[in-house]
């Protein structure tokens, strides 16, 4: 079995659908055709799944799949929240300015200004106005921050650091 960090996240099973066995996902990867370039996909346990069928679910977001290793309603329930995976070496190269999500996570983050340690990546989300890193404190304090260009003006992923502007203490 292979380390999570060696794997991917690219879909979560959110429920089943249907009688017999699909399951509903909700997609972390750019489309449904992103998801179907994969016929091998791992859970965080690393039990493979293999892609059968899939089609569009309500949203470009949402897929509805079966798996070869699913035969049932019961058994499709009993897999939500899983998260499913594929080998990092199976994805192709990022474009400039274009990341993983699991290549942030953890990043430091730091203040354009003056360089202070603002804290590190704890996550990504993106609820429909682009993305935004939800940054950990060392303190255990957490904000939000956009992560488009004006407000995060370098990532250095191999230095393990990323840096922001129009960070404010009041309002974070």
């Amino acid at each position: 079995m292979s380390k999570v960090r060696d794997r991917v996240l690219i879909a979560e099973i959110s429920a089943a659908h249907g009688l017999y066995g699909a399951t509903k996902l909700k997609l972390f990867c750019a489309s449904l055709q992103s998801l179907t370039a994969f016929t091998a996909l791992q859970d965080d346990d690393g039990k493979a799944y293999t892609l059968v069928k899939a089609r569009q679910g309500k949203n470009d977001h949402e897929a509805i799949v079966d798996f070869a290793e699913v035969s049932d309603r019961t058994e499709a329930e009993s897999l939500r929240g899983k998260h499913l995976m594929v080998e990092r070496a199976l994805l192709p190269e990022t474009e400039t300015d274009e990341y993983y999500h699991a290549d942030l996570i953890g990043l430091a983050v730091h203040d354009v200004l003056d360089d202070r340690l603002l804290g590190h990546v704890h996550a990504l989300y993106n609820f429909g106005a682009g993305d935004i890193l939800k940054i950990m404190t060392a303190e255990g304090i957490e904000f939000m921050h956009p992560f488009r260009s004006a407000f995060v003006p370098s990532v250095d992923v191999t230095a393990g650091k990323i840096t922001v502007t129009g960070f404010d203490e009041t309002t974070s």
